[in-house]
């Protein structure tokens, strides 16, 4: 691709690169986390599958966390539950990243959980 630039002594003509990939299109990236200046940043509630059991429920907090919105991963005073397996409960997103390799994964967490039980609210 060139860049045509008329300046004051005439027309010049510079090439750049340019990344235009024709996969993924501009309309399937549109309800993906895309990666920017190296990062991908996903807030928690914007997830786009959820897989849940009986015994560990997603539980959306509103007016909490950095996004205002903030996911309780089940309850914290049922019983541990075994978590392995294609049925483990989880979050699932989808993200676009312009790099192949390994990749560094930080969660920013916050306490959710009750100090008793029948109180949704960490009290301090």
């Amino acid at each position: 691709m060139f860049l045509s630039v008329n300046v004051l002594s005439g027309e010049r003509m510079f090439y750049i690169s340019v990344f235009n990939p024709s996969s993924p299109s501009l309309a399937e990236m549109d309800t993906l986390f895309v990666e920017h200046n190296g990062y991908v940043s996903i807030d928690a509630a914007g997830f786009h599958r959820k897989v849940e059991n009986k015994a560990i429920q997603m539980r959306t907090i509103p007016n909490l966390g950095i996004e205002n919105t903030a996911i309780q991963l089940g309850d914290p005073t049922a019983a541990p539950q075994r978590t392995a397996g294609r049925s483990t409960p989880r979050l699932e997103y989808d993200f676009y990243t312009f790099e192949q390799g390994s990749v560094d994964v930080y969660t920013y967490v916050l306490p959710t959980f009750t100090l008793s039980k029948g109180s949704w609210v960490c009290r301090t």
